[in-house]
């Protein structure tokens, strides 16, 4: 670029901070978004709603009990991997049959043949197993 005169070089040198400056900040900005997704994950909410719906219905006491952060079954013959509980944590609770989803006991027949720890959640329901947010 030839500039002729010393305005015309300031001139783009604010120009050039302009776009230096908003490119910064645009920056700034994806990544706070990307540590706050990163750090306020689905299904944190999840288990603080399910653990209010123990506390209204058990009381604090047993609120208290239920285990935070991902939660994980392995069934080794399958080779499966299910992370469903970590949001589905009633599953076998007793005394959740007619909550809603996703704080709903699973029904207890089916579990006696087919328990959890043995069989995971994907090979009868499907979905993806290593999934910790719902598909949208």
């Amino acid at each position: 670029m030839d500039h002729k005169t010393a305005k015309d070089r300031l001139s783009v040198v604010r120009h050039d901070k302009l776009i230096l400056g908003v490119t910064g900040i645009l920056f700034l900005v994806l990544t706070v978004f990307v540590f706050y997704d990163y750090y306020t994950p689905e299904w944190k909410e999840y288990q603080a709603e399910f653990r209010d719906v123990v506390a209204e219905k058990f009381g604090e006491e047993r609120a208290a009990s239920v285990p935070g952060g991902l939660q994980q079954t392995f069934v080794k013959e399958l080779q499966l991997t299910d992370r469903c509980v970590t949001c589905h944590q009633a599953t076998e609770w007793k005394g959740l049959e007619n909550a809603p989803n996703p704080y709903k006991t699973h029904p207890k027949d089916i579990l006696e043949k087919h328990p959890i720890n043995k069989f995971g959640c994907t090979s009868c329901h499907g979905g993806q197993g290593y999934s910790t947010e719902m598909q949208t």
